[in-house]
């Protein structure tokens, strides 16, 4: 059993008893479909860990046992975040619950249209594009509604969706009680202009009861701004063994200035500090002449697509750094393209490893005693490198120095927590707050939203807008990192880290490794952890750091490139069955990018199914035209836009590429090019889900199936051994 599974506390008058918990339910042990090891230890975790109490009667949890002490689940079955911070459902519902879909499945296998089956939709990624994301919103009810209606993304969120739907003469509780469900996949902000609408719109619709929601990396960051994770405001801020930072922050603690408004001071001094290191950027190297510093970065950035061939790896780690462009796809603002947010420490740290490479060039043409032109090449490209490098070493290392007189300790504080740069969450929300086209756009649409103009907003001051803490509370509230629908799917906003040796899955976490259908346990310890408004900021650490080096662009392995790697070399139904997924849906990467790696938008292998939902909401940005997944009686299917006017949304809309050309009217987009999109047919939707619902079933029955009375075994953990009794006295 995991280290930190939550146990369930029951209070009744002065007695507490300890018994097995949600974290049992719903974490794998009750669900693995396998009895305990004998002599297995049971560990309770640390009480900091412990979840708020959550009533259940012991003779549910009694059921829970012997159901587990009988051989268990087969098949993960409970909703492990609702079991972890609601009452535990009650099982003979959800057998009931499941035995009627299971009906209507086969009623509709049998017989085309006759089964009453839900209909759940997945939309994802919508990164600020609320006119789409609205249109997409309003076609969803429209069809459930079977009435058309239309929201007006200019008027939201003054007026809301739900007053815009009263106007047209929708039914709000007879919409709640129809049997449909969005599921909303995360990426609301970010890249497009409206991420404040679209994060109220999914609130909204959330709080109609009409939405789950799954948070994607870019609400992680803002989330971590929003709450100050960034900002050394609190005690236990990680510094990474920066040590003479951490002395400053806390010598200076309790100066008056800084603790008469911890943030707002920080807030401040972090955008003075930005402001002038990117400043930088605008520059000139002055080794040859005056040489811009971004024309020095595309050179060199030119100069290793050139040369990245007959590099090892770690030298490629070493160019990407230093030109910033990972994966040898993605521009990222380090090295040259961002010269002044590198630590002194980052610096120098390529510094010595530019100065080694080509120390090891020398070498090779005195031990081979020749003169190669192709070695004299390599040695002129490493001395050219080495040369630069030194250079943005020596122009950063001026700028702290300088600070340091003028008495700005707090440089020394920002410039150590660049040193984790592409890497530290802390680091992350910074990047967020200040890369354009992220925070500043949210900043720039919280002044377009304060009409009044009584008060600027800005990156110092953000924190203190009601949307902003509206977003804060809302995220951490509903920090939801999976979700499942009536039929057993799944869904996440992207992959999890995948070993490309042995195919497994997996991740760690507070020294517990979750592999497996064990993700899921994982996963709910996490997002619980964050739930927990008891949990301070330095104790979520560990959460954010785990959630980001799956999407970081240092870290991440779940790119197009790697899930098409993932997928050719292990196959659909290796990497979803051993998580239990028969059907998994996803976002964060975009379909379009996708298809060029000759990945589908639904990709099946026998019983199981993997449907990629991203398919370019902020079209200018992804160049697509957006769309969403339906999964009903009908299969599962894409909905979207059919062309670039943007007027009619169809069943299985092309993919495609939008290109920009000029013409004497002005800009247009054009399609450059489209990838044809089939549904899941019907039959195989039916089936698989058929076989999930079966397993479900089966052990719920063993869940409730009735145990001889006797003493418990051996192996039972022992605050159920001995409070067991207690609790059936009570």
């Amino acid at each position: 059993m995991p280290a930190d599974t939550e146990i369930i506390m029951i209070r009744r008058q002065k007695t507490r008893v300890r018994a097995i918990t949600a974290g049992i339910l719903a974490a794998g042990l009750l669900l693995s479909g396998t009895a305990p090891a004998e002599g297995l230890a049971f560990r309770e975790p640390p009480r900091s860990t412990l979840a708020p109490a959550i009533q259940i009667s012991p003779a549910t949890i009694i059921r829970a046992y012997r159901g587990y002490a009988g051989g268990g689940f087969s098949e993960e079955l409970f909703v492990r975040r609702s079991a972890l911070r609601s009452p535990a459902p009650d099982a003979a519902i959800i057998l009931r619950q499941k035995q009627a879909l299971l009906f209507e499945v086969r009623k509709e296998l049998s017989v085309p249209n006759t089964g009453r089956l839900p209909r759940i939709i997945g939309l994802s990624d919508f990164h600020g594009q609320i006119d789409a994301f609205l249109n997409y919103i309003a076609d969803i009810i429209s069809i459930e509604s079977g009435k058309k209606i239309t929201l007006d993304h200019t008027r939201f969120p003054q007026r809301s969706i739900r007053d815009q739907l009263l106007e047209q003469g929708i039914d709000i509780a007879g919409l709640q009680k129809r049997d449909f469900r969005l599921h909303l996949l995360g990426d609301v902000s970010d890249k497009g202009r409206y991420g404040i609408k679209c994060s109220r719109a999914v609130e909204e619709l959330k709080t109609l009861g009409l939405a789950e929601v799954v948070l994607g990396n870019h609400d992680l960051l803002e989330l971590m701004a929003a709450m100050g994770f960034h900002l050394p405001v609190y005690k236990g801020y990680n510094l990474y063994g920066h040590e003479k930072s951490r002395q400053l922050v806390e010598r200076h603690w309790d100066d008056p200035e800084i603790a008469r408004d911890r943030v707002r001071w920080w807030s401040v001094k972090l955008a003075e500090f930005v402001k002038e290191r990117k400043a930088m950027q605008s520059g000139t190297f002055n080794l040859h002449g005056a040489e811009n510093i971004k024309d020095v970065r595309e050179h060199f950035k030119q100069m290793y697509l050139q040369i990245q061939g007959q590099l090892d790896e770690d030298e490629k780690v070493l160019w990407e750094d230093l030109v910033g462009f990972f994966f040898g796809a993605t521009d990222v603002t380090t090295g040259f393209n961002d010269v002044g947010m590198m630590s002194v420490e980052w610096w120098q740290e390529r510094a010595d490893t530019v100065g080694k490479y080509l120390q090891n060039t020398r070498q090779k043409i005195h031990r081979t005693g020749t003169g190669r032109m192709e070695t004299r090449h390599q040695i002129a490209i490493w001395e050219e490198l080495k040369e630069y490098t030194d250079e943005a070493l020596r122009m950063v290392q001026e700028k702290s120095i300088a600070a340091k007189q003028q008495g700005k300790w707090w440089h020394q504080v920002f410039n150590d927590i660049n040193h984790q740069a592409y890497m530290s969450p802390e680091w992350y929300a910074i990047q967020w707050l200040f890369y354009k086209g992220w925070g500043t756009s949210v900043i720039a649409e919280l002044n377009e939203l304060e009409s009044d103009k009584q008060r600027v907003w800005d990156a110092a001051n953000f924190m203190d807008n009601q949307y902003i803490k509206d977003f804060a509370a809302f995220s951490r509230k509903n920090f939801t990192l999976y979700c499942r629908d009536q039929y057993g799917n799944y869904y996440t906003h992207g992959w999890f880290p995948i070993d490309m040796d042995t195919g497994k899955m997996g991740f760690t976490y507070k020294g517990v490794r979750y592999e497996g259908k064990e993700i899921w346990t994982g996963l709910d310890v996490v997002q619980n952890d964050v739930r927990d408004e008891g949990n301070s900021l330095a104790s979520l650490q560990e959460a954010f750091s785990l959630v980001m080096s799956w999407y970081a662009d240092k870290t991440v392995k779940i790119k197009p490139q790697h899930i098409a790697e993932y997928i050719q070399k292990f196959g659909i139904r290796a990497i979803q069955e051993q998580i239990g997924a028969r059907i998994w849906f996803t976002c964060h990467n975009p379909l379009n990018t996708l298809l060029t790696k000759g990945i589908k938008a639904i990709e099946q292998e026998g019983d199981y199914v993997h449907v990629f939902v991203d398919k370019g909401m902020s079209w200018q940005k992804f160049k697509d035209l957006g769309g969403y997944v339906v999964a009903d009686a009908r299969g599962v299917k894409l909905r979207g836009f059919s062309g670039v006017d943007f007027r009619e949304i169809i069943d299985n809309p092309p993919v495609v590429i939008l290109s920009q050309e000029k013409d004497s009217r002005g800009e247009e987009w054009i399609v450059s090019n489209r990838w044809d999109t089939g549904p899941l047919a019907a039959p195989d939707f039916l089936r698989i889900v058929e076989q999930q619902l079966e397993m479900d079933i089966a052990g719920l029955q063993r869940l409730l199936a009735p145990r001889p009375p006797g003493p418990l075994p051996h192996y039972a953990p022992r605050i159920v051994r001995e409070e067991i009794p207690v609790m059936q006295a009570i």
